[in-house]
């Protein structure tokens, strides 16, 4: 079980849109005859992809509308319109509780954006969250909310893309922090580093989360029922990150300073799993 420690581009899966169905209680978008309701409460940053006419809107106290070119909210005038013939109240959903450490909410991504083809290579569940040097997209043209609730004090990352800009410096990361969106897309106990560094070994380095693994641990457990499947071999390893028992195999090195894991990792997938 090979696993992947070069750099890699995680994204992150949900967002905060308006325009995305699954954001509002009713599953769909709000219509023109409905009362659009955000809780009070909560904070929120709600990116806005195109015009809507509304009967009617209730804002949270603290949040911002991200309005892409041409979008716009406005009252209903009581024409008709097509698909929303009763209205009602369309509230919000909680985006609260969308962790960092949620190894379900990430998915791996070429440097382009597009979803990485599944290949042979096996990552624990450690490293399907952002490793120390990885890099973290948030998609462009999205808004999001995420709890970095950790048990580290400081999230390292190599760098953090927001609304198409790349933030790979510190200094360019602290400046984001100090804006009026940061606040309303990050939340929790954890803060997150932009490193702008690599991974300067080429025999691999440590991902960096093994202090959270058992936060990763019980978000996996609760997205597949609070138990980890049943292997389908006799004797399931245990790997080192990884939450529940997997069938394979495991290889176990002694390296000098000039081994090179990226390398032979190539080579194993060559050989042995092409």
């Amino acid at each position: 079980l090979p696993a992947a420690t070069a750099a890699v581009y995680k994204q992150w899966i949900p967002n905060t849109n308006f325009e995305t169905a699954s954001n509002w209680d009713k599953g769909r978008v709000p219509c023109a005859r409905d009362v659009v309701h955000f809780e009070k409460n909560k904070v929120v940053s709600v990116f806005v992809r195109s015009p809507h006419a509304l009967t009617d809107m209730y804002l949270p106290l603290s949040g911002e509308f991200v309005l892409a070119a041409g979008a716009a909210f406005t009252a209903f005038d009581g024409s008709w319109d097509p698909g929303c013939d009763s209205g009602g109240t369309v509230r919000f959903a909680d985006a609260e509780h969308h962790a960092w450490f949620d190894p379900t909410l990430w998915q791996d991504v070429l440097p382009s954006g597009e979803r990485k083809p599944s290949g042979p290579v096996f990552s624990v569940d450690e490293e399907r969250v952002p490793c120390r040097y990885d890099d973290v997209i948030f998609q462009p043209e999205t808004s999001f909310r995420v709890n970095t609730d950790s048990s580290q004090p400081v999230i390292h990352v190599r760098s953090i893309s927001v609304m198409g800009q790349e933030l790979n410096t510190p200094s360019s990361w602290a400046g984001y922090l100090e804006g009026p969106s940061a606040p309303l897309q990050f939340h929790g106990n954890g803060t997150l580093q932009v490193t702008g560094t690599g991974c300067p070994d080429k025999s691999g380095c440590a991902c960096g989360n093994a202090l959270d693994g058992p936060r990763i641990c019980a978000a996996l457990l609760r997205a597949s029922g609070r138990q980890c499947p049943e292997p389908a071999c006799q004797s399931p390893l245990q790997p080192l990150g990884h939450c529940c028992g997997v069938c394979g195999a495991t290889i176990t090195l002694d390296f000098t300073p000039d081994f090179d894991l990226q390398k032979y990792q190539d080579r194993l997938i060559q050989e042995l799993l092409s």
